[in-house]
This record gives C-alpha cells, structure tokens and sequence, in this order.
C-alpha cells in the first residue's frame, strides 16, 4: 500500500507499507517494510511567530521514519508456537531545537538516529483448558539514549478455566529508559524499571441468566510504584468489578 499526503505548508510526502509471508510445512517466514512520515505540527508556527521568526515554519521538512523487519514461525507441533522477529529503523530529518546565537531559537531538520533489535514470544496450550504465554523484546539505539525506548521488555500470562471460571494473569517487566522531548531544551531524566502484575476472574452463570459472566479483575497486584514520565505517577492496586450479557 503507499500513502500520499499534500500539504499547502509543507508540500508532498510519500508512506508506504508493504510485506510477504512465505508459509510451509516447516513453518512461517515474513519480511515487512513501511516508510512513515511526521509533519511538523501547530507548534512550530506558534512558537515561530511568538519569535518574531514569521512563516519561516514553512521551510521545515517531515521527519522521516524507514522500519524493516524480518520473522520467523517454526511449526512445533499443534501446542506450541514460537514467533522470533528482527527489526530495523531508520530514522532521518527528526526536528531538532536550534538554540542561539544567533537569537531567536529555531527548529531544523538536524535529528537522526537508529534502533534494531528483536521480539520473541512463546505461546503453550499443554491442556486445552490452560493457556501459557512468555515474551522479550530487545531494543539498542544509536546514539544512546533515545527517549521512551528500553532496552529490555518481558512479558508473560496465563489463563486457566476451571469449571465456571476462568482465570487470568498477565505480567510485564520494562527496563528503565530515558524520558524527555529531544524537540525542546531541557536535560533528559530517566525514569525507573517497573514490574506489573494484573489479573481477573470471569465466572459464566448462564444457568442464572443465558450469556451472562461476572468478573472482578485487579490491576497492579503488587502495588507498584512506577511512572511512565517523571512526575506523573501511575495508580497503585486496584480493583474493579462488572458483568456483561451476550445474546
């Protein structure tokens, strides 16, 4: 598929995306790519203007993002499945801030930076009533220190039905990361690693009322402290109940 956007400001950039999957008796390959585009927002001209630097916004570019990847499925039998991706991206002409001299600030088209790395994932069912998932992702920037990218990420659930009920856990792990808008001036911080666990109940009770279930689910179990960015905390435990009707 391809993307064509014209903008009176900024002219006309081209997004893209396209992939193949070659499926056999051994498993599943694919490779993908996509080309995707950022135009330069609002801000620029009102930060502009507010320079007294007019409607020279306009002569700023799209930042330009090329992503590529490659998987892999292998068949290990009708229980297990195994995804193992790698991926690339090529970031160029990202915004960056100008500071003076000579005054006043600016913006250009300065930025650029690369990240690769790789997803597995591995799904078991041993028993058609239990369900187990684990994942890992590992990412590297060049430069370091690209915001809201960590350098690991875990990942793991499980549900069971027993009887009425069905029970879920899901778990995730992420690396601490730096945060911070390269567009701006201003020190980059780092926010920490967290751990969260969540997990529900659902109990059908079609026997009371047909396509009925009740659940009650907790979020961050472990009552957690962790933020996605610094000084805005995320909810600690907590806990939430609800029923639904399928007909």
């Amino acid at each position: 598929g391809v993307r064509y956007n014209d903008s009176k400001d900024f002219g006309g950039v081209w997004g893209a995306q396209a992939g193949v999957l070659v499926s056999t008796s051994l498993g599943e390959a694919h490779a993908r790519y996509a080309r995707a585009f950022n135009l330069p927002g609002v801000w620029a001209a009102v930060l502009y203007q507010g320079y007294g630097r007019g409607d020279q916004w306009k002569s700023l570019e799209p930042e330009l993002m090329d992503h590529y990847e490659v998987g892999f499925a292998p068949r290990l039998g009708s229980m297990t499945r195994l995804d193992v991706t790698f991926f690339y991206d090529d970031v160029k002409d990202a915004l960056r801030f100008v500071p003076p001299p000579p005054p006043p600030p600016s913006w250009r088209n300065t930025g650029a930076y690369e990240a690769r790395g790789a997803e597995l994932s591995v799904s078991v069912e041993p028993v058609p009533a239990i369900g187990l998932y684990a994942g890992a992702a590992y990412t590297e920037t060049t430069p370091d220190g690209i915001p809201f990218t960590p350098k690991w990420t875990f990942s793991g659930g499980a549900v069971a039905t027993v009887s009425l009920f069905r029970i879920s856990l899901d778990a995730q792990w992420v690396d601490d990361r730096v945060a911070g808008n390269l567009r701006f001036p201003g020190p980059l911080t780092t926010v920490d690693a967290y751990f969260l666990l969540n997990g529900k109940v659902t109990a059908k009770l079609e026997s009371v009322v047909p396509g009925l279930e009740v659940f009650v689910a907790g979020e961050n179990l472990t009552d957690s402290d962790y933020a996605y960015r610094p000084g805005y905390p995320m909810p600690g435990a907590s806990a939430s109940f609800g029923a639904s009707v399928r007909f």
